[in-house]
């Protein structure tokens, strides 16, 4: 939940809203539709950009002094994750792909 108000979908980068709840906050705000296809292509994950835009932000900060090693435990797990999901799913993955996904690793355990 985002301050009590939303239920969000967890991604190994971070939660992302539910369409429902940003369709009815667009139309709130603009007066206009927020389509499930447009939800679908913004909040799609596309795992490959993310794992170079990691390994460049590891590689960055690798040079630089007094990083705490939590950063880079969270950029590797991240990563390790991505990798997980896409060898799950695919290179990309919608929002409803994840909520599958988790849903999936769940009954396993």
């Amino acid at each position: 939940m985002h301050l009590g108000k939303v239920k969000t979908i967890w991604t190994p980068i971070g939660h992302i809203p539910k369409h429902r709840d940003l369709s009815k906050l667009f139309s709130e705000i603009t007066d206009k539709k927020y389509s499930q296809a447009t939800y679908t292509k913004q909040f799609s994950l596309y795992i490959d950009n993310l794992i170079k835009r990691i390994d460049l932000s590891t590689a960055e900060f690798a040079t630089e002094q007094d990083i705490p090693n939590e950063f880079f435990h969270t950029l590797d797990s991240w990563r390790r994750d991505l990798i997980a999901l896409k060898s799950a799913v695919g290179p990309v993955v919608t929002p409803d792909q994840i909520i599958d996904y988790v849903a999936a690793i769940r009954k396993r355990q």
